[in-house]
C-alpha cells in the first residue's frame, strides 16, 4: 500500500521529461531546484543546482562550530586498490589552465578531509552496531589517492556543467567511480554541486548505485567546513535526498536542520507527508533522525526499510561491517594513590562477540580521551596507574570498535 502510494505520487511529481516538477523556472544555475543537461557523451545529468552557503547564516555558524562531534579518534576510509574491480570514490584536484597550481599544497589536505568525512559517517552508524566507511581509491601506501587534472575551460567561464563536461572529456568516466572533485576557484560564490537521480527503488540496480558521477566542491570560505560540502555533494551522487522521503524539500535536500544534507528553505517548504521542518540534532549528522536517506538497520515498514537507503547493504560505494555492542555499567573509582579501577559488564555476544576491551582515560569529554589499556574479552575490570578524571570503555573485534560506554567520572 505504502509503496503503491509512493509510486503514484512520484508519477505526479515527475513530468514526461523525467525531471522533477517545479513551479519555478528551471535554469542551469538555479540553486535549490532540479534541472538537467546533457553531457557531450549524451549522458543526461540531473542536479539540484549549486548549493549556496546555508541559510540563515546562524545555522552555518552553528554547524561549523559543532563539526565534527567529539569522538575518540578518526576512522580511515575503506581502501580500494583496483579501480577496475570495485566501486569507489575517487578524489580529484581540478583547476582551470589559468588558475594557480596548488596541488602540492592541497594533496594532504584533501586526504585529511576524506578521513574527516568518513569519521562522521562511521561514528553515526556505530549507534546501530554497524561500522560504515566510504570505499575510496587509495595509493600503494594505503592513503586516499588524489589525482590532479587541468580542465580546459578558463576559470571565469567555469560552472558545474563545464567541469562535468571537461571531466568526462579528460577520461573521468569509470562506471565504478563517484568523483569527489575539488575545483580550485576561490572566487566561486557557491559551495558545491552534485548530480542526483530520482529513483526510490531499494535495489542494487538503483540509478544512483553506479558511476560515473560528479560531486564538485569549491573553496568558498563562507560555506561549511570543506569536507562537509564534499560529503554533501557525494551524498547527492549516492541518491540523497529522494523526493518522497519523510522530510524532503522535494529538491534533493531535507528539512531536519542540523544535517549534512539539509537546508532551511526560504520560504518554508512543507514535505509531501506534512512533517514540518524540525531540528533534532545539536551536532551535524549524516541523516539526523536516520529517517530520510541513511539507516544501517531501519525498522520494519519504515520508509528506509522499503525505499532507497544509502545505509542499505545494496549500496556499492560504502563498506559495512557489524561491530560489537558497547559494554554496560562502566564505573571508575580511586584505589590507592594515583590508581583507578575501571569496571564494566561484558558486551552482548550479538551482533558480534567482542574479542577484547579498550579503556580510555581523559579529562571529562570524548575529545580528551586517549587509549591506555587493551584487555582480553574475559576481563571485566582494569587497574590503571592513572589519576585521570574520566574514563570510557569500548568493545573490540576484528571488524572494528564499538561506540564508547561512558564517559564516567572517577
Amino acid at each position: 500500500m505504502i509503496r503503491g502510494l509512493a509510486i503514484f505520487l512520484l508519477l505526479v511529481l515527475v513530468g514526461s521529461s523525467g525531471a522533477l516538477w517545479s513551479p519555478l523556472a528551471k535554469r542551469a544555475d538555479a540553486a535549490g531546484e532540479l534541472t538537467s543537461f546533457v553531457l557531450p557523451s549524451g549522458r543526461r545529468v540531473t542536479t539540484h543546482g549549486p548549493d549556496a552557503p546555508r541559510a540563515p547564516a546562524g545555522l552555518a555558524a552553528n554547524l561549523t562550530a559543532q563539526v565534527p562531534a567529539p569522538w575518540l579518534h578518526t576512522f580511515p576510509v575503506s581502501c580500494v586498490m583496483d579501480e577496475s574491480s570495485d566501486e569507489h570514490g575517487h578524489v580529484v584536484y581540478a583547476r582551470a589552465p589559468d588558475a594557480p597550481d596548488r596541488f602540492a599544497q592541497m594533496n594532504a589536505t584533501l586526504q585529511e578531509w576524506a578521513t574527516d568525512a568518513n569519521t562522521l559517517l562511521h561514528v553515526g552508524s556505530l549507534a546501530f552496531d554497524v561500522a560504515t566507511d566510504y570505499k575510496m581509491l587509495c595509493d600503494a601506501e594505503g592513503r586516499v589517492r588524489v589525482d590532479e587534472v587541468v580542465l580546459p575551460t578558463p576559470l571565469a567561464n567555469s560552472s558545474y556543467f563545464t567541469i562535468a563536461a571537461d571531466a568526462e572529456a579528460a577520461g573521468l568516466t569509470n562506471a565504478r567511480a563517484k568523483y569527489w572533485i575539488f575545483y580550485d576557484n576561490p572566487k566561486e560564490l557557491y559551495c558545491g554541486e552534485g548530480e542526483f537521480s530520482i529513483d526510490p527503488a531499494l535495489s542494487p540496480d538503483n540509478a544512483n548505485n553506479h558511476g560515473p558521477s560528479y560531486a564538485v566542491t569549491w573553496p568558498n570560505p563562507g560555506c561549511d567546513l570543506p569536507w562537509t560540502t564534499m560529503m554533501h555533494e557525494n551524498g547527492h551522487n549516492l541518491g540523497a535526498v529522494q523526493p518522497l522521503s519523510p522530510n524532503s524539500d522535494r529538491y534533493a535536500h531535507c528539512l531536519d536542520g542540523a544535517d549534512v544534507m539539509c537546508y532551511v528553505s526560504v520560504p518554508p517548504v512543507v514535505p509531501l507527508f506534512g512533517v514540518r521542518h524540525r531540528v533534532q540534532c545539536n551536532d551535524l549528522w549524516f541523516d539526523c533522525g536516520n529517517d530520510d536517506y541513511f539507516h544501517p538497520k531501519p525498522p520494519a515498514l519504515s520508509y528506509l526499510a522499503q525505499f532507497w537507503n544509502l545505509g542499505s547493504r545494496y549500496d556499492k560505494f560504502l563498506a559495512f561491517a557489524d561491530v560489537p555492542s558497547p559494554p554496560a555499567n562502566v564505573s571508575a573509582h580511586a584505589e590507592g594513590a594515583g590508581q583507578t579501577r575501571v569496571s564494566w559488564t561484558p558486551a552482548a555476544a550479538s551482533p558480534v562477540a567482542p574479542s577484547g576491551y579498550r579503556v580510555y582515560a581523559g579529562n571529562g569529554t570524548l575529545a580528551t580521551m586517549r587509549p591506555v589499556l587493551d584487555v582480553p574479552a574475559t576481563q571485566t575490570d582494569a587497574l590503571l596507574a592513572s589519576s585521570a578524571r574520566s574514563f570510557v570503555v569500548t568493545a573490540l573485534s576484528d571488524a572494528g570498535e564499538s561506540r564508547p560506554a561512558g564517559p564516567v567520572a572517577r
